[in-house]
């Protein structure tokens, strides 16, 4: 994607391959904090900027091009159908669950124009 630069470098050792993905950065952090509900679910609580948007993506193996739309639930309980959370300056606490998801990572992308005017 646009946001990835790939390195190959050739070291004494052998080749190694690197990606890194660019984000852009706002003024301010975003905090979050993650928690276990039980065997089938992670809660993930975000600090969110108003005019904000947010769509979260997994993959197991953060190889470019591998990432994908996880579903999430603002209620620990479901249903997990939701794929953006608009933000409204204050906390969402969000719900995945975890059988789709282990092991592998998950990024917040930033989707919207907007950019925290609270």
């Amino acid at each position: 994607d646009d946001h990835t630069i790939e390195v190959s470098m050739h070291t004494p050792i052998g080749d190694i391959e690197l990606a890194y993905v660019l984000a852009p950065m706002l003024e301010k952090r975003t905090p979050f904090t993650i928690r276990v509900e039980d065997a089938s679910k992670v809660a993930v609580s975000i600090a969110t900027r108003r005019g904000v948007d947010y769509r979260f993506q997994y993959c197991a193996d953060l190889l470019p091009g591998s990432w994908a739309p996880i579903p999430f639930a603002t209620d620990s309980g479901g249903p997990f159908d939701e794929y953006l959370l608009a933000g409204d300056g204050g906390e969402a606490t969000l719900h995945f669950k975890t059988p789709a998801m282990l092991p592998g990572f998950i990024r917040a992308q930033v989707v919207a124009t907007g950019w925290g005017k609270d």
